[in-house]
């Protein structure tokens, strides 16, 4: 691992940042945060422009809590999301 590696303090104070909220958890909803998809498409940019990792902003907005986010983008599913068609 790089000092360039996303963990999942940094993802919780990045979205800490990018919405303004003092006390983010990982457990934490994006949206009951107060996110809307503009603040995804902002942390979206941000994470990939600290952290080198480019994520689709689909999958902030379907990620139930902070925690669940972090593992798609770490698991490498970030970049080959495809929500599902219902």
């Amino acid at each position: 691992m790089s000092d360039k590696d996303l963990g999942l303090d940094d993802l919780v104070q990045l979205v800490a940042e990018v919405i303004g909220g003092a006390s983010v958890t990982a457990d934490d909803n994006f949206f009951d945060l107060g996110g809307d998809s503009l603040h995804a498409a902002q942390l979206a940019l941000l994470l990939d422009e600290r952290w080198d990792q480019s994520v689709d902003v689909m999958v902030i907005i379907t990620a139930d809590t902070l925690r669940d986010m972090y593992t798609e983008i770490v698991e490498g599913r970030a970049d080959n999301f495809t929500p599902a068609l219902t």
